[in-house]
């Protein structure tokens, strides 16, 4: 497989794991405890489960938004970027990938563990490209037929 199709599978994968984890923390229930009622004769227990934004609220919706728009970013980057652009390109894909990680190191005791494997799969992207574009530079360097593009 070429560069170019790792890089994009990459890419739609870390989106793909991002969405998933997004839904998952936003609607599974992820808290769950027991609540004690002392009575007379005894105590009675009773178990609970909650989802993230039931026991955090809505404003839970933004931060489960960020790694999805940055993800969305590289894709974007990837379905827009001209290849006489590659620099731009590279940029679009290298700083969402560092953003995810630094998300995913901040909020590494909630949420963040559950983004590594979409910001891993980002960077993998990110590598791929850049591998490629070195390919491409120098298959056009060394060609005696001038520019060639290899897809």
């Amino acid at each position: 497989m070429k560069s170019h199709g790792v890089t994009t599978a990459s890419a739609w994968m870390a989106h793909a794991l991002a969405w998933a984890v997004g839904l998952w923390l936003a609607f599974w229930p992820t808290y769950s405890g027991v609540s004690v009622t002392p009575a007379l004769p005894g105590s009675e227990t009773t178990p609970f489960s909650d989802t993230l934004i039931g026991v955090n609220g809505l404003y839970v919706i933004w931060l489960l938004a960020v790694p999805v728009l940055l993800t969305g970013l590289a894709l974007l980057a990837l379905r827009t970027a001209n290849t006489r652009r590659r620099v731009g390109r590279t940029i679009l894909l290298w700083v969402p990938a560092v953003a995810l990680l630094g998300f995913c190191a901040v909020a590494i005791l909630s949420i963040g563990v559950f983004y590594l494997p979409a910001a891993l799969s980002l960077l993998i992207a990110a590598s791929a490209d850049c591998i490629g574009s070195r390919n491409d530079v120098q298959e056009t360097v060394h060609s005696p037929l001038g520019r060639i593009e290899w897809r």
